[in-house]
């Protein structure tokens, strides 16, 4: 799952983007989520893992912004690969350590300003990583501004689109993808990106967790 959340601050802004025009980026917040691991012990039967499941009041807290026609949970018996409610609370705790060190890192005389400056997030497509930007979200913004939260709109990255495992001849297509998802975020010119998806030269400060 890759989730890139940003706040920013107005400026003017270029035509034509599929992005909020008029505003400058103030932080670019990007989170990796590990990927499937091999268990050191034997799993737990289904049933264990149908119980660790979201209940429908916590999905109904964290889908009260998506749109009508947004991503959906899949059948009801669909256990496998569903975001869990350690995940909604790794998440989540997630982040408020993101809304500290924001805090520490923008505190001034501004700070009314800064709280309500808008917030973007780009997110792959699925289920399952609308719920856990949905979940950081809720961390991100105090209680008092959880319908600020809910507001919040999850654009889908084109590059995360691509199949799982793209054919070799996709994969340069898919990091083409992802530089121009970062250049429209960022306000950039296409050439200020070349090679960033390679190197990793796109500055930020990434949070890496293992959610379930």
């Amino acid at each position: 799952m890759h989730c890139y959340v940003s706040r920013q601050l107005p400026r003017t802004g270029r035509t034509g983007s599929r992005f909020i025009s008029g505003l400058r980026l103030c932080h670019t917040q990007l989170l990796l989520r590990g990927g499937a691991r091999t268990p050191l012990e034997p799993l737990e039967p289904e049933s264990y893992w149908r119980d660790t499941l979201p209940n429908e009041a916590l999905l109904r807290r964290l889908t009260v912004g998506e749109a009508p026609g947004g991503p959906r949970r899949r059948r009801g018996d669909e256990v496998w690969g569903q975001l869990t409610e350690r995940g909604v609370d790794e998440s989540n705790a997630l982040g408020a350590r993101l809304e500290r060190w924001l805090a520490e890192h923008h505190a001034s005389s501004e700070d009314e300003a800064y709280k309500e400056m808008p917030t973007m997030v780009l997110t792959s497509p699925d289920y399952r990583s609308s719920l856990t930007a949905r979940a950081v979200l809720s961390g991100l913004f105090p209680p008092s501004q959880r319908a600020d939260a809910a507001a919040v709109q999850l654009r889908t990255l084109r590059a995360a689109q691509t199949k799982l495992h793209p054919p070799e001849e996709k994969e340069d297509e898919a990091r083409q993808d992802t530089a121009m998802d970062l250049t429209e975020l960022l306000a950039l010119e296409p050439d200020a990106l070349e090679g960033a998806c390679e190197c990793g030269s796109v500055e930020s400060r990434p949070w890496a967790f293992n959610g379930t």
